[in-house]
């Protein structure tokens, strides 16, 4: 029996929360989000796809800058404005639709979004119109033919399938560079390995909560299973894992 082939990003709000916030290694990016904001216009830093709010928090504590955090769906806002923080603004809303006035962005930030874009042109045309001139764009995630520092392709070989329908960098710059942007930095960051004990205990409301492995069989998803039971029982709790960072401007 195969899965539904796409998420609900409204239902699964529950889920992704409980999952995603605590198998999401944050740390790694914080210098690396603080230096490429550090001289950026004036304005907020907008938080395309802000999901339940893992990143919003940070990016105003890293920046020292308000945040606009835009999501969609209303069951994902709901765990992100649970708790308030100070600086963070948010707004229902997606691209290429944002209700922010032309050059009032000091930045963007995207993480593990912008296979959800559709429309990459369409996107970067409307980043260039909220963004300053000089603000930049930082996009986190996995892009199609990158994908083989993920734990998500160690155990679950089948989820190939959905990541080579991921933009790859190329189609990304050059969508971007259409609408003026122009490559800063491209660097594959170190996360820190996830923990085994806990990512296996999280699977299951993963499973309905990610792009990827919702498109498993009953029978792939059983075998990453065992792949992973058999690493922890080896005494292998930290596989590497690594996301790319693309910062244009």
């Amino acid at each position: 029996m195969t899965t539904d082939h796409e998420v609900d990003w409204d239902a699964q709000g529950d889920r992704y929360a409980r999952t995603r916030h605590h198998i999401t290694h944050t740390a790694a990016y914080e210098t690396m989000v603080a230096h490429a904001l550090a001289e950026a216009p004036r304005g907020p830093v907008v938080d395309v796809g802000a999901g339940t709010g893992i990143w919003s928090p940070l990016l105003a504590r890293w920046t020292g800058r308000a945040v606009v955090a835009i999501e969609p769906a209303p069951g994902m806002r709901r765990h992100a404005t649970a708790t308030h923080t100070t600086g963070v603004h948010h707004i229902a809303a997606q691209v290429p639709d944002l209700p922010l006035r032309a050059g009032s962005g000091s930045g963007a930030w995207l993480s593990a979004v912008l296979h959800h874009a559709g429309d990459l042109g369409a996107c970067a045309r409307e980043l260039r119109r909220v963004l300053a001139p000089e603000a930049p764009v930082l996009i986190r995630g996995a892009f199609a033919g990158r994908t083989d520092n993920l734990p998500h392709v160690r155990y679950f070989p089948e989820v190939r399938r959905r990541f080579d329908r991921f933009p790859t960098i190329e189609a990304t710059e050059a969508a971007f560079g259409e609408a003026g942007f122009r490559r800063q930095l491209l660097e594959a960051v170190e996360e820190h390995g996830v923990d085994l004990r806990e990512w296996r205990r999280l699977l299951p409301d993963q499973r309905r909560s990610d792009t990827s492995f919702v498109q498993l069989t009953d029978d792939e998803f059983a075998a990453g299973l065992r792949r992973i039971d058999a690493d922890i029982a080896a005494g292998r709790t930290r596989p590497r894992a690594a996301l790319d960072l693309l910062v244009l401007r």
